[in-house]
């Protein structure tokens, strides 16, 4: 007969009898065969794998995470995104929660965001106006 490695059940090397129920009841090491009475050499691989899933966060805790950003580019005409006027731009703040890191965008108004952003406003502004082709 022949060797058998990584199976589901135990065989006997000797004359391929099947353990189908109870494989789990041997441990490594020598085993006779209840079939052909002749003893094996019984070897258990184990083997383990892991998964994981976040735990939905039953109360988020929110703390201001990244820089603010400006929305100026979302215009559709003639199929093609082109840059909106700046009347239309949108302002956002980033806040992430502090138990499991999940995203919240809060919208302001052009007013908070120049008060809160006022360097990092005249930057993007400067910024999204060349992205939009206005210099």
């Amino acid at each position: 007969m022949t060797e058998h490695s990584y199976e589901d059940e135990v065989i006997c090397p000797y004359c391929d009898y099947k353990y189908e129920d109870g494989s789990w009841e041997f441990d490594s090491g020598e085993a006779t065969c209840e079939s052909c009475n002749k003893t094996f050499q019984l070897e258990l691989d184990h083997s383990v794998s892991y998964s994981t899933k976040r735990i939905d966060c039953k109360k988020h805790s929110w703390i201001p995470n990244e820089i603010p950003f400006i929305i100026c580019n979302n215009d559709w005409v003639g199929g093609k995104t082109i840059g909106m006027e700046e009347s239309k731009w949108k302002y956002h703040e980033i806040y992430s929660c502090k138990n499991c890191d999940d995203k919240d965008y809060k919208e302001i108004t052009k007013e908070e965001y120049k008060e809160k952003y006022s360097e990092e406003y005249a930057r993007q502004r400067e910024s999204a106006l060349k992205h939009i082709g206005i210099e």
